[in-house]
């Protein structure tokens, strides 16, 4: 916590608006011009394009994996959502995918289902309800530009009613629990 605190006092302008959060505006509308932040060690995972695939298991009719060409060509969507970093910065951006809901729907989601959990290439994960389906996304670009790197390519959760810590990047399947 103390590290996440002196973070936010460095990146702090004096000038610039708080959230309910606490949080700082950074970068906002900017596309990529919103700060980088990665647990110890995941800026160094190499996904190679070629060979990356999102894989959908657990409690559904039909597991599925898809390939990135496969999630472009789904009808995605559009929405303004905040990314709100427990570092102490926010960022309001336009960000690209295709609704999570629309994927569990075509897994054949079971209605015992409780919940999902998105995990990364690195292993990290987040536990979501499915309540949080209909308005989550899984992103594939932000500002109109596909994800590099660090920001979370290939694909990126994009969870508006959590923090950024559980908008898991790098994401490489969604097992529904």
């Amino acid at each position: 916590m103390a590290v996440a605190e002196t973070l936010s006092r460095f990146r702090q302008d004096p000038l610039a608006l708080r959230r309910f959060s606490g949080s700082r505006e950074d970068g906002s509308f900017t596309g990529f011009g919103y700060p980088v932040n990665n647990m110890l060690g995941e800026g160094k995972i190499v996904l190679d394009p070629q060979t990356w695939q999102l894989k959908f298991s657990g409690n559904v009719a039909m597991p599925l994996v898809l390939d990135y060409e496969q999630i472009l060509a789904m009808p995605s969507v559009e929405k303004t959502v905040t990314l709100d970093c427990t570092d102490g910065w926010y960022s309001t951006q336009v960000w690209r995918g295709v609704p999570l809901a629309d994927l569990l729907q075509l897994v054949g989601s079971k209605r015992s289902a409780l919940g999902m959990e998105p995990k990364a290439a690195s292993g990290y994960f987040a536990v979501l309800s499915m309540l949080e389906a209909p308005d989550t996304i899984l992103a594939t670009h932000v500002g109109g530009v596909a994800f590099d790197h660090g920001h979370g390519a290939r694909l990126r959760a994009v969870v508006p009613a959590r923090r950024g810590w559980q908008w898991v990047k790098w994401l490489v399947r969604v097992k529904v629990l």
